[in-house]
Order: structure tokens, then C-alpha cells, then sequence
């Protein structure tokens, strides 16, 4: 999913996060993608399927795990965060597939009103749901990974993002793209 965020009003600050693959972290707790057949790597590269990976990435199945104290619950992404941003209106924010689409917006003291476009949009009869997180620190981090930085030569900090309830006072008003009309019409 790629989103395409305009301040209109307001100031935010952008918290974004990078899912960490579970090939190169086996602690990444979602069935569906440990479900997945080998050939998916393979698929992966044409244009039809991209995105289907992708989204199997953010959405999690119904199956539950068992429980022990080292897991997680079933849906828990391990991410990595990235540094904040600071937007102001008419401030835009871009958040690809692979790069910060784990995010988290927080209003300045004044408010801010966010149009969001979401590419593809979420539809919950094909699983691109809108998900909720809460971020907790991995406390397992040592060596190499406690001084992890991304190409840019900036900390990354790994974390956990645990699934969570919509919070009670999100709210988001949803609308469908009618296209450009007609020149002709009135």
C-alpha cells in the first residue's frame, strides 16, 4: 500500500516504522505469511503478485499460536523505527510498501486535519484492513542490531508492533475517487 498524506490544516509529527521480513527475523508472528509456500519468492518479482505479498506483510489470519511467554500475539510485526518527521500545512508525506507504511500520526497543539489517499484503499472483504498498533521496544536487541542504521546513516531502533482496538477517539471519514467528469458536463 502506498499512502499519500497532505496536511491541510495544522502540524503533525509522522512516526513511521519499516516491517522487518521474517525470513531475516523468525520472530515475526503471522501465520499467513509462515503459511506461504516457497514458490512465493518466485512470484514475488511479477507486476500481479507484488502487491498480494506486500499486503500479506500487514494482515494476519484467524489461526492462534500457542501461547508461551517468548510469543507474541498472532498479528505482531517486528518493525524497525524510523526518524520523525515534522509536517506543517500544506506539508506532504509519501509512505511506500517496503519504506515507513507502519505509521503513526500525532497532532500539534493546535489540531491537524490529514487527506489521506491510500493506493490500493482498504477493503476488508479483501483483507486491507486498517490496523492498529502498539509500539513496544525489543528488549532483545544487542550487538549488530542495537546499532543499526538505515542507507541514510541514521538509528534505526527495533521494536515490536503489537495489534491493538481502534482507539476510541480516531476518526476517519472515508470517501470513493468518482474520476474527473466530463468536460461537457454542467
Amino acid at each position: 500500500m502506498v499512502v499519500l498524506s497532505r496536511v491541510l490544516y495544522g502540524d503533525l509529527m509522522v512516526k513511521s516504522f519499516d516491517l522487518l521480513h521474517h525470513d531475516h527475523h523468525p520472530d515475526h508472528f503471522d501465520e499467513k505469511e509462515d503459511d506461504k509456500d516457497h514458490n512465493d519468492d518466485n512470484q514475488s518479482n511479477s507486476k500481479s503478485s507484488w502487491l498480494g505479498y506486500i499486503l500479506s506483510l500487514f494482515y494476519s489470519s484467524s489461526k492462534q499460536h500457542p501461547k508461551s511467554t517468548s510469543q507474541k500475539p498472532n498479528g505482531t510485526k517486528k518493525a524497525s523505527s524510523q526518524k520523525i518527521k515534522h509536517l506543517t500545512a500544506p506539508g506532504i508525506s509519501i509512505l511506500y510498501p517496503q519504506k515507513g507504511n507502519a505509521h503513526e500520526f500525532t497532532a500539534g497543539p493546535n489540531g491537524a486535519a490529514v487527506l489521506d489517499v491510500l493506493l490500493p484503499p482498504y477493503n476488508y472483504e479483501h483483507e486491507r484492513n486498517c490496523t492498529f498498533y502498539r509500539v513496544v521496544k525489543d528488549d532483545q536487541q544487542h550487538g549488530n542490531d542495537a546499532n543499526a542504521k538505515n542507507e541514510k546513516g541514521e538509528k534505526q531502533q527495533k521494536c515490536w508492533l503489537l495489534p491493538v482496538v481502534q482507539p476510541k477517539d480516531f476518526h476517519c471519514l472515508s470517501g470513493k475517487y468518482g474520476g474527473l467528469g466530463d468536460a461537457n458536463d454542467d
